[in-house]
């Protein structure tokens, strides 16, 4: 009779010996395990996509983290809006078709001009001069020579608590008025402001937690523009803004932590329009 001998071989030992003498690659993925041959030509290995996960969240950008006051939520579940604010108006263009002619600046583009520089010297946006132009946002390309228009604004943002309402000022004159949320028992703060920075799909910081943009937690909606005093102020000013919203049923009515929202179809055009250091004054 033969003797039958047992070993015992480690499986780490077996996939470092024996795998490679027979050309096989061991390929794990979450769900199973697969072995190919190392002679199959990569055009013919198809790679198969996990099915059913969500996608993963944007990538945080230090430059696009704002930090504010914790928001608080009303504790009941808020009215409906009547039914004819329900119904969304087709937006009107920002810039109408009856604007004066003393409100127009002619400016043929030189060979190093971008719409960056332009804005700058004309102390608008970029996106101003597109939208008064017709332009599409996606297209920077200018042409020496070419003929733009350019709006000559001069303008201003004032806030009024009371009403909830932010009167976009060009000059002395109201040019557009926006519905907006204040702070709830009075924590938005009254005096004179600036703009002092802008950011497009901001990532919110909140008590050392940062939610992404598109995070359900995230409150800042699509845009978010820093206030900073330009006078002295009682108020304890750290994190103050004005910002878009994910609930817009909060509109006219006081229940912020102290921030301006406002829904993110307005702030956008806003955002689009004014340029850096614009003057806030917040009224009761």
């Amino acid at each position: 009779m033969k003797k039958i001998i047992k070993m015992k071989i480690p499986f780490r030992k077996l996939a470092g010996k024996i795998l490679p003498a027979i050309g096989l690659l061991l390929i794990c993925s979450c769900e199973h395990i697969q072995i190919y041959s190392l002679n199959i030509p990569p055009s013919h290995i198809v790679k198969t996509e996990e099915k059913n996960l969500p996608p993963p969240p944007p990538p945080v950008q230090e430059k696009n983290v704002v930090e504010t006051p914790a928001e608080p939520e009303p504790a009941i579940t808020p009215p409906s809006p009547p039914e004819e604010e329900k119904a969304e108006e087709e937006r009107k263009p920002f810039f109408g078709p009856d604007i004066p002619e003393n409100k127009k600046i002619s400016y043929e583009v030189k060979e190093d001009d971008t719409l960056a520089s332009i804005a700058e010297k004309f102390k608008t946006t970029a996106e101003a001069i597109q939208m008064f132009n017709g332009m599409d946002e996606n297209d920077l390309r200018l042409t020496p020579g070419q003929n733009i228009r350019i709006y000559k604004g001069n303008w201003k943002i004032k806030i009024s608590k009371k009403e909830h309402k932010l009167h976009l000022c060009d000059g002395n004159e109201i040019y557009k008025t926006y519905g907006i949320c204040t702070g709830e028992n009075g924590r938005t703060p009254v005096g004179t402001f600036e703009i002092s920075s802008k950011m497009k799909n901001p990532t919110w910081l909140c008590k050392g937690r940062l939610y992404p943009f598109g995070h359900k937690e995230n409150k800042l909606g699509t845009r978010w523009m820093s206030l900073k005093p330009t006078e002295v102020t009682n108020f304890k000013f750290t994190g103050y803004g004005i910002h878009g919203t994910w609930r817009p049923e909060c509109i006219g009515k006081s229940w912020s932590n102290g921030c301006v929202r406002m829904k993110n179809e307005d702030i956008q055009e806003l955002f689009a329009i004014i340029p850096h250091k614009t003057e806030v004054i917040i009224e009761e």
